[in-house]
């Protein structure tokens, strides 16, 4: 769905104008005697101009056979503040469940990542983690991941595959955060450029036997296992992570990319959207049948739904 394939994807508010961005539905869509379905949404807004970009990216609506209907400038913020956005780490476009289906990633350990914890100790002590993926604050129950969050928690899956602990991986965080100054570090490619070595040099400083033997190795670059995970992830020519190839099969089959499809997942390829592939499964569809209707291959379709219908490892 195409927010400006909607029939009204744009909104007045006094001499202002808000253009929507994003408009993901929740559920099957208008299909035969449907009259509306609930979306998310994003929107620019702008001055008579065309300046004074402001980006917001909460907000509930009804799509019609009509169209959009109704939404105003002060559902989406009102007037605001101008500031310079980047949708990839803005617009929320995935649940935390969906993520950690994405990657692998058991619900309660994602969670962590997200949300932090507190733990009380029996002597009375608590332990507290901040998180270490940044979250988008929306509605309940509607997407808060934008696809930068995507992008970090395919690096911490890295990590975990490897079997660094959640505290050395908080470590890990916090080091590369510090020495190359990026809030977003775990979604930069310096993190793929430089990382292994900032790490390095920090567990020798410091005496970590972890991450010296199980993150990096010996000749300053990230081990095997970290590696498969970082090689797919593709960047642009800020240095920015914009593709994602989901880990959830060991060949390369399943992409996200926030410039296609709002960043759901597809096959790579011919673009089939993977949750469409699986719902049919799911709806007691052969796979067969289905490989053919999305032109795809039996052995990737039936690779992929037992990938995703798998649980967490």
């Amino acid at each position: 769905m195409r927010a400006d394939r909607l029939g009204v994807p744009f909104a007045r508010y006094g001499d202002l104008t808000a253009r929507v961005l994003v408009a993901r539905h929740h559920g099957q869509g208008l299909g035969v005697g449907a009259d509306s379905v609930s979306v998310s949404y994003a929107a620019e807004i702008f001055k008579p101009d065309g300046s004074g970009r402001t980006l917001r990216t909460n907000g509930d609506a009804d799509v019609t056979r009509r169209g959009l209907n109704p939404i105003t400038l002060s559902e989406v913020g009102g007037k605001g503040d101008t500031v310079n956005s980047d949708q990839r780490f803005e617009v929320p476009l995935y649940t935390a469940s969906e993520v950690a289906r994405y990657l692998s990633v058991p619900p309660s350990t994602f969670n962590s990542w997200i949300n932090g914890y507190v733990r009380h100790r029996p002597e009375g002590r608590e332990t507290n983690a901040a998180p270490v993926i940044s979250v988008v604050h929306a509605g309940r129950g509607q997407p808060t991941l934008p696809f930068a969050s995507l992008a970090e928690g395919m690096v911490l899956a890295g990590f975990r595959r490897a079997g660094v602990s959640l505290q050395h991986i908080r470590k890990a965080v916090t080091v590369l955060r510090d020495e190359l100054g990026l809030e977003h570090v775990l979604a930069s490619q310096k993190l793929f450029t430089d990382g292994a070595q900032i790490l390095y040099d920090y567990a020798r400083e410091v005496d970590d036997r972890e991450i010296l033997t199980v993150v990096v190795t010996g000749q300053r670059v990230f081990q095997p296992v970290v590696n498969e995970y970082l090689i797919r992830i593709s960047y642009d020519t800020l240095g920015w992570a914009s593709r994602v190839v989901l880990p959830i099969t060991k060949e390369p089959l399943i992409e996200c990319d926030p410039e296609r499809a709002f960043g759901q997942p597809l096959f790579i390829g011919n673009g089939a959207p993977m949750e469409s592939v699986v719902r049919r499964f799911q709806a007691g569809e052969a796979i067969r049948a289905v490989a053919r209707d999305f032109d795809l291959a039996p052995s990737v379709v039936e690779q992929v739904i037992r990938a995703s219908l798998a649980r967490a490892a």
